[in-house]
């Protein structure tokens, strides 16, 4: 086990370089290749073999056809096949990427027409590229060596470089480290940095940096944010996580503008079994749950902005002065004794609402739900006026009466205890 920085000083440079290899082809047989570059832009081209009176003229056609298409998506400045040569050796297509120091990911698909339905269409990255960006350039490492299993990687906070998104999940590390003040952006929605834990004891990841992430971890033990960008855009986020069977996830970061998101889009998969939010504003995705659950096990708040569209067991408001709205299922407990509370769900409470301090609007919401009991403590602040509620055991006042607290349901309304105990 060793502890390897990521410096982003490679001074070597070379171009990705892709190659396709049609096999099996008949004629009527459709060959596709979609190309995406690192921003996310992608586009198909596709070519339908119509000639070729053996399997290596079939071939031959095949390869033609797309480099044709190629050039056409090329002339058309249609990205990202503006930024890549097409070339053919009557077997092969391949594609060079005209600047250095990027990657692409292509994505190839077959259609029968021929009837036998055997066509292939192969694609290989003949030539990987290097450069200060690229996360397994092996001189962008101290020491010259890649990471390798057990070892603790660390982003250095004076990497000058981004990094590109990379599947780097073949190898399970002890602990990852982005160290506070980077300000490269690493990653993409399409393409994030992509590390595995599985069957590391006690792994655990520490997050900070200023600028652009977007990272898929997959079964860290422990996570913890600790600094994150303000968000780029409307509905976009400075540090986008995602990744399966992951265990605490504690967002710590240093300022209340930093904007997180938590298996932010439906497609995501995030899971957590615990989250903890003391600051920035952070938005919990509808896909966020424990590994082999439906919901993760509890949501505690003690600051921060906080939307949870996800599911969770136990919601707790527990000090300060969180802000958090609430959109998901129904909920075994609320505890809410601090900030402000939204329910903005027609879910209900199944167990018990415990509040005080803390002041929750369930106007936030449409449709009716159910509150099964209510525990109220001194400083209790509830709003219902859209009398949207069931209250199904009534209201238990711990250390209070009506007077120490609001219970506001707006104007006429008749209230009709069923008993006084």
């Amino acid at each position: 086990m060793a502890t390897r920085r990521y410096l982003g000083t490679s001074q070597r440079t070379r171009a990705w370089v892709g190659t396709f290899t049609p096999a099996t082809v008949e004629a009527g047989d459709a060959f596709a290749i979609r190309l995406e570059d690192r921003d996310g832009k992608s586009y198909s081209i596709s070519f339908t073999c119509d000639a070729g009176a053996d399997e290596a003229a079939r071939v031959k056609n095949v390869v033609e056809g797309l480099k044709a298409a190629a050039l056409v998506a090329d002339a058309a400045a249609i990205a990202p096949w503006n930024a890549v040569t097409a070339t053919e050796n009557d077997a092969v297509l391949t594609l060079t990427a005209d600047a250095v120091s990027l990657r692409y990911w292509p994505t190839t698909s077959t259609t029968d027409g021929g009837g036998n339905n055997t066509q292939t269409l192969t694609y290989a990255e003949a030539t990987a590229p290097w450069g200060p960006n690229i996360y397994d350039d092996a001189d962008n490492w101290q020491g010259q060596t890649v990471p390798i299993d057990a070892d603790t990687v660390i982003i250095a906070a004076d990497c000058p470089a981004d990094i590109d998104g990379k599947d780097a999940s073949d190898i399970e590390l002890t602990r990852f480290v982005i160290e506070y003040g980077y300000a490269g952006a690493i990653g993409s929605r399409s393409h994030p940095l992509y590390l595995d834990f599985t069957g590391v004891s006690g792994a655990v990841a520490e997050i900070a940096g200023t600028g652009e992430q977007h990272l898929k971890l997959d079964a860290a033990d422990l996570c913890y944010i600790r600094q994150a960008a303000p968000a780029p855009a409307k509905g976009e986020y400075g540090l986008n996580l995602t990744g399966s069977g992951g265990d605490a996830l504690y967002i710590q970061p240093d300022s209340a503008s930093a904007s997180i998101g938590i298996g932010p889009r439906a497609d995501d998969t995030a899971e957590w079994a615990t989250i903890s939010v003391d600051d920035g504003a952070v938005f919990i995705g509808e896909a966020v749950v424990k590994n082999g659950g439906t919901e993760i096990d509890s949501l505690t708040c003690t600051g921060g902005t906080v939307v949870c569209e996800g599911n969770t067991g136990i919601l707790n408001l527990k000090s300060g002065s969180p802000n958090v709205t609430y959109r998901g299922a129904a909920v075994d407990t609320v505890k809410a004794y601090a900030g402000s509370l939204k329910w903005d769900t027609n879910a209900g409470i199944t167990t018990g609402l415990y509040a005080g301090g803390c002041m929750i609007d369930f106007d936030a919401g449409f449709g009716a739900a159910t509150i099964a009991l209510a525990v109220l403590y001194a400083g209790y602040d509830i709003t219902d006026t859209k009398r949207r509620l069931t209250w199904t055991l009534g209201w238990d006042y711990i250390g209070c009466d009506r007077s120490d607290g609001s219970l506001n349901f707006g104007p006429d309304y008749t209230e009709t205890p069923s008993a006084l105990n």
